[in-house]
């Protein structure tokens, strides 16, 4: 697989390229680039099917690089320090990454699961970063693995979140009811913006989309597509309040 390395530091740049020639025999570096006009012009007349690319340069100028790496780059596996919001965006959007100091196990493991991920699924996971990428720094699109197949959310569309034993019920207005194969408490920290609300331990409930006129009485929580979820008539009382109030 052949592939390039984009970061503007020197020394991590170093110790990548070392790390792949040393542990990653299938993965061979045809070019190592420290600026974006170079990646630009790399980019415009030769096609890759790997790039390691730091996140904060592409965070800084994805709508110039976007179309470069979109038409002449197969894959992606992003390389970032360790920030908790730009790894929550990269696991949100189900993206490769590594994190610096690179490990080899972990570089390893990212190379191979670039090699079996196929291109759609690539497109969609770097589609949804760029909008988790956002200024005001909120999580705005979730991928989740469904089957054989990942799919994208928006997070407003999400009705409510339950845990299934090893797996996640993710019921949606679009889509309907969708099973992923991750935990409930893989995704648990995706829904911490002030519209969602945990109602126990295993259920998260999307306050924008509950139906203010559902009955207290009925231990049922009713949502704006219809569909409910069985609750004590306490737990109902508080949801409505923490929408109303």
């Amino acid at each position: 697989m052949d592939a390039i390395i984009i970061d503007k530091d020197e020394e991590l740049r170093k110790t990548l390229f070392f790390r792949i020639e040393g542990h990653c025999p299938d993965v061979h570096v045809k070019k190592i680039i420290s600026s974006l006009d170079e990646a630009k012009n790399y980019l415009n007349q030769i096609s890759t099917q790997l790039a390691f690319l730091n996140i904060f340069l592409f965070r800084e100028n994805d709508f110039e690089l976007f179309p470069y790496l979109k038409k002449r780059c197969e894959n992606i596996i992003f390389t970032s320090i360790d920030d908790t919001y730009f790894i929550k965006a990269m696991k949100a959007s189900a993206v490769n990454y590594i994190l610096k100091p690179i490990l080899i196990e972990d570089l390893q493991n990212c190379t191979t699961l670039c090699a079996d991920q196929n291109q759609e699924d690539y497109l969609n996971s770097i589609t949804a970063l760029r909008e988790n990428l956002n200024d005001e720094m909120e999580i705005q699109k979730l991928t989740i693995n469904v089957g054989a197949e990942n799919k994208v959310l928006n997070l407003d569309d999400i009705l409510f979140v339950q845990n299934s034993g090893t797996n996640t019920t993710f019921q949606t207005i679009k889509s309907g009811r969708l099973k992923s194969e991750n935990s409930f408490k893989y995704y648990e920290d995706f829904f911490s913006s002030s519209h969602f609300l945990k109602t126990d331990s295993s259920i998260i409930v999307n306050l924008k989309n509950v139906n203010l006129n559902t009955d207290s009485n009925s231990n049922q929580l009713t949502f704006i597509d219809g569909s409910a979820l069985p609750f004590n008539e306490n737990v109902i009382k508080a949801v409505i309040s923490e929408i109303t109030k």
